[in-house]
């Protein structure tokens, strides 16, 4: 299925190990794969085309009023860490932690910015908004070590908790599932030197939907990604070629019970230099956008065992998380702005029609668009202000 190419030491193990914080973190200044804003001289932003077509209607947000502010005093102990996550109910939670490996503490505040829960344990690798609270799991102390998925309501009180890992298994992460829940694919070790990738699906509750389903069996430190499309399907991609200057990406679908859905399939092969350049899109009505290298490579159909090319309106645009607004009508993808500018946001249809631009007031370290289109901006460290359901 893919051409072998002369092999290079290139270590992709720990990507396995990152891709949550890739997951739930977006790109060019842009967190959680969630963004927006207004522009000073024209606060509707640019305007889309005039003829009228391709449902631009109300996409664009009106001009903003005052935002929600919250500036946290800096904990003795603890340090404000990045953006805020943002569940279905426009629900923020902040993360304050002793160290990157060690202990965290998570405050939770509703839209108007009261605090109305917190939650905390060991540093999570990610952490997940759902509808009404938050799920994740914490970093491993050192590989084999048992892992816990946990869930969590917006108030703090722990729903669910389950053990996802085994003694022989490391390298886990996992991906949201847009109906709730989410997709936990990990390394397990087999003895010796034999590995398999296995993924497996969970509710909100961590509650395990079906049995863990082998993917493959890895010959090294396989560049890997997986997501949930919006039909509630998931698919893991993984590179066919480990330490390659080449890599092969291969995917295969899981049904919503967990169980395989057809054969992997190839979807792209080609040089690769970061062995964090694999990223996935969910697309609106279906489906995945795949990207490598910085730019788009390849659109895949909910549950179909091929490839297609990507759409044409992504192809030059740069690879982000495409987060979906407005009841799932919209794309708001972020536009790349050197450091100190004002961050902006293009809406675009479900075909591919840009429906303007529009500007936040102050420039933002990173933007946040939460579940329920709260969009959120982490002015600087422990300063944060944001503007309820903007895009809901």
């Amino acid at each position: 299925m893919c051409e072998s190419s002369p092999f290079r030491a290139v270590s992709r193990v720990c990507w396995i190990f990152l891709s949550g914080l890739v997951a739930c973190g977006g790109s060019t200044g842009v967190a959680n794969g969630d963004p927006s804003t207004v522009e000073r001289s024209d606060p509707r932003g640019t305007p889309p085309p005039s003829d009228g077509a391709g449902g631009c209607h109300d996409l664009l947000p009106a001009p903003l009023g005052p935002p929600v502010e919250e500036q946290f005093e800096q904990p003795e102990e603890f340090a404000c860490w990045g953006a805020p996550v943002i569940d279905g109910e426009g629900h923020l939670a902040f993360d304050f932690f002793s160290s990157p490996f060690q202990s965290a503490s998570w405050r939770v505040l509703d839209s108007a910015g009261t605090t109305i829960g917190h939650f905390g344990g060991p540093r999570l690798v990610s952490i997940y908004p759902q509808q009404d609270g938050f799920m994740g799991i914490p970093y491993p102390e050192a590989d084999f070590v048992p892992l816990s998925l946990n869930s969590w309501s917006s108030t703090g009180a722990l729903l669910g908790s389950t053990v996802v890992t085994s003694g022989r298994s490391y390298a886990v992460v996992a991906a949201l599932d847009p109906g709730g829940g989410v997709l936990v694919f990990r390394t397990e070790s087999l003895g010796t030197d034999e590995r398999q990738l296995v993924a497996q699906r969970y509710d909100q509750h961590a509650v395990a939907r079906g049995p863990a389903l082998p993917i493959t069996a890895l010959r090294g430190d396989e560049s890997t990604a997986g997501t949930v499309d919006r039909l509630g399907l998931s698919l893991v991609v993984y590179d066919e070629l480990p330490g390659s200057d080449v890599a092969c990406f291969l995917g295969r679908w899981i049904r919503t019970d967990g169980t395989p859905l057809g054969d992997p399939f190839f979807i792209y092969q080609g040089p690769i230099r970061s062995y964090g350049s694999l990223q996935l899109a969910p697309l609106i009505g279906g489906g995945v956008a795949v990207s490598v290298e910085g730019r788009w490579v390849a659109r895949i159909p909910s549950g179909r065992p091929h490839a297609l090319p990507p759409p044409h309106w992504l192809t030059g645009r740069p690879p982000s998380l495409l987060p979906i607004v407005r009841g799932g009508r919209a794309y708001a993808i972020p536009v790349p702005t050197a450091e100190g500018e004002q961050p902006q946001i293009e809406l675009v249809t479900a075909q591919g029609r840009s429906c303007g631009r529009f500007t936040l007031p102050t420039p933002a370290r990173s933007v946040t668009i939460g579940r329920d289109g709260t969009v959120a901006e982490e002015l600087n460290y422990c300063h944060y202000q944001w503007w309820p359901q903007l895009l809901e």
